[in-house]
């Protein structure tokens, strides 16, 4: 009898403790099941915000790619603009000894710039400029033309209206102004003409001995053309042609 309750005392412990062990199974499973639909009702949500995040990582990959890229655009035109104006401020040096470096430098920038912003090769507006005034911003020549770029007043203002520049009387003294409305004469000639040869006898004689040089060119000897304009062409294509592998152009 002893015995027999013994063994029903050691039954009923392990019984309970089975019983015990179901009950916490169950609430864990039930438990499980709670968190899952929590889960569940919210992946949904928590799928798009992570579609989100990656779609704002992508664009700001693209962004910054976009921005490597302008910076290492700015950095070789930078490059580039430093060593045109370089080399442009020596080509200057070279023609005047007089000039110190800041005043060969300051028009080697100036005129880099307007070339580099109107879409005139650096290298032909020096030539042409060498040619004209010798890099001489006070020059006045015999038949009136004024400054750096030997610019007649009469083209001056024609080109200042045409174009929407305001000026005054005296502005073709402006070494900015000046330098600003040669070049875009030379724009104007090289989007008429095909050789720089007939941009430099348009720039120095005017359309009629432009015409002649362009019939010269193609082997017609009678066409007039004053020896003046010829030499002047001959100088600009020479320079031209001397600055360009400087310049690498």
């Amino acid at each position: 009898m002893k015995t027999f309750l013994v063994s029903l005392k050691r039954f009923n412990r392990k019984y309970r403790q089975f019983i015990n062990f179901f009950c916490i199974a169950l609430l864990l499973a039930i438990a499980s099941m709670n968190i899952y639909q929590m889960h569940s009702e919210k992946n949904a949500e928590l799928i798009k915000h992570v579609n989100k995040l990656l779609a704002e990582s992508s664009m700001k990959q693209d962004s910054l790619i976009n921005e490597i890229d302008k910076l290492k655009l700015g950095i070789e035109e930078s490059s580039i603009r430093k060593y045109k104006v370089t080399n442009g401020q020596l080509i200057i040096k070279d023609v005047r000894s007089d000039f110190n470096e800041l005043e060969c430098l300051r028009l080697a920038t100036l005129i880099y710039d307007e070339c580099d912003r109107i879409g005139v090769k650096y290298s032909y507006a020096l030539a042409l400029i060498q040619t004209e005034s010798r890099f001489n911003y006070k020059a006045i020549s015999n038949v009136g033309a004024r400054g750096l770029m030997q610019i007649m007043p009469s083209t001056f203002v024609s080109i200042a209206r045409r174009y929407g520049y305001p000026y005054e009387e005296g502005d073709i003294y402006d070494l900015k102004k000046n330098i600003k409305i040669g070049i875009l004469y030379i724009y104007i000639l090289k989007q008429k003409y095909d050789r720089s040869e007939l941009v430099s006898a348009g720039y120095n004689g005017g359309p009629k001995i432009a015409a002649n040089y362009k019939l010269h060119m193609n082997g017609d000897n009678s066409a007039f053309i004053p020896p003046e304009t010829m030499k002047y062409v001959g100088s600009v294509n020479k320079n031209y042609q001397k600055y360009r592998k400087i310049l690498g152009e």
